[in-house]
Parts: structure tokens; sequence; C-alpha cells
């Protein structure tokens, strides 16, 4: 008993460490996005539908389910898709046609953004990084995918998880216990018109 003991606490230190520094680290991001808003106050933006291809994903539907050309595929719920990164510790799937399964398939660099849930989460995404093949997504999780070879999916995703949280409150609706937000508040959304040069340099700083 005294050994686990001396092991457990051997282990609170560095627990406590580690969350220090993941708190600090969790500051110096909001600060670092405050300064990127603040840079670019001024500058032109573009509407997301500008600048990327936006479209939902797939939803449960049982005679999909039994058609002849139906297939099988692991899908992102809003479940999976959180502030700045993916929890892909539980992916479900999802039976539909290889037509339906085609047109939603994740490719890598898309920017995934939530469509609802509690208002502060509105928006709330990661980019895909093609973590696992074939993988698609759930009809209340949007892709947004650069049509723009001057926007990088990183900067948009990490505009869209500061200045959009607050951006998509504002816009977003509200129902009994719901917030959500559709494709056409989405397409509005307003991205800095920045060269890609300096989209990169941010990005990089955000991701250290």
């Amino acid at each position: 008993q005294r050994r686990i003991v001396d092991l457990i606490g051997a282990l609170d230190a560095p627990i406590a460490r580690a969350e220090a520094l993941g708190g600090h680290a969790e500051s110096l991001w909001w600060r670092v996005a405050a300064h990127i808003e603040e840079s670019t106050s001024s500058r032109p933006t573009k509407p997301l539908s500008e600048i990327a291809d936006i479209s939902g994903g797939l939803t449960k539907n049982a005679k999909d389910a039994e058609r002849a050309d139906a297939v099988e595929v692991p899908y992102l719920r809003v479940a999976n898709v959180l502030r700045r990164r993916l929890d892909l510790t539980d992916v479900a799937t999802i039976s539909a046609s290889r037509g339906k399964v085609d047109s939603s398939q994740l490719l890598p660099g898309d920017v995934l953004m939530s469509e609802g849930g509690d208002r502060d989460k509105l928006g709330r995404g990661a980019v895909w990084r093609g973590q696992i093949p074939g993988c698609t997504h759930q009809n209340h999780v949007f892709r947004a995918r650069l049509t723009n070879e001057d926007f990088t999916p990183d900067f948009v995703s990490a505009w869209a998880n500061s200045f959009g949280q607050r951006w998509f409150e504002t816009h977003g609706t509200q129902t009994t216990g719901i917030a959500s937000i559709n494709k056409s508040t989405l397409s509005k959304f307003p991205v800095p018109d920045i060269p890609l040069e300096e989209q990169v340099r941010w990005a990089d700083l955000l991701q250290a």
C-alpha cells in the first residue's frame, strides 16, 4: 500500500506542473489571437463563401442503410469537433449510399465547424488532417473546403475559433436550449483578407 501511495504521490507534482503549463499556453494563445484581431481590425475581409466551398454532412436514414449500394463509413459528430482540436477517441460509423458518402468525405485541409449546441460553442472546430481514411462528417458539422489559394486553412480555423466565437454568438439563432448557425450565416463569416505569408506566420505562432 505504501509503495502504491508513494508512486501515486510522485505523479502529483508533474501533473500539477503540466496543468500549470497548459493553462499558461492557453492564456498565451488567446493573447496572440487578440493581437491578430487588433492588427487586422482595419483590413478588408472576405465572406467565407467567397474563399471556400461550404457543405453539411450525412444524416442518419434507415432507408439509406438498406440501399444496395450502401457502405458503412466512419463519420465525425459534433462531440468529436472541439475548439482547436478533434477528439477521435470515439468515432461512430454511418451507412449511406456511395454517392452521399463520396460527397461528404473529408480531405486533408478541410476546416470543420460545429453547427449547434451551447451558444459559446457555435462555429468551434479544427482542421482535418486525414487522420482516419475515408472519414465523413455529420450534417451538424460544416465542412469548409478552401477554394482560394490566397488563404490557408490553419489561419481560417484559428480566426473562426477566436474572433468567430463572439461573431457566431451574435449571429446564431436560439431555440429551446439549443443555439445554431445555418449555412447562410456561416457563408457570411468575415475572414481578414491579408497576405498569405502573414496568415502562415500568425498560424504558425498560434500552433507553437
